[in-house]
């Protein structure tokens, strides 16, 4: 087996431009996970900061389409997804 060099084993940033508009998503019947969030990230490696509870994994989730949307729109530069 050939030995890798650090550049074939090192993570490929990710090089899709994320944007959100008006995003809400609701974590259960009484709370609002996410609330009317406006976001444009470019290309890169980016980080969420918040205390717990603030909405990043739901967030994540939201962009990765694992969990859909209350109201809003997220999409990426090659595909949308809406309520």
């Amino acid at each position: 087996m050939p030995a890798l060099s650090a550049a074939e084993i090192a993570p490929m940033p990710y090089v899709r431009e994320i944007r959100a508009a008006w995003l809400k998503v609701r974590a259960d019947r009484k709370r609002m996970a996410v609330d009317e969030l406006e976001l444009a990230l470019g290309t890169g490696i980016h980080g969420l900061l918040g205390p717990n509870g603030a909405g990043k994994s739901t967030l994540n989730r939201t962009v990765a389409t694992v969990m859909q949307t209350s109201l809003g729109r997220t999409e990426t530069d090659t595909a949308a997804c809406w309520t």
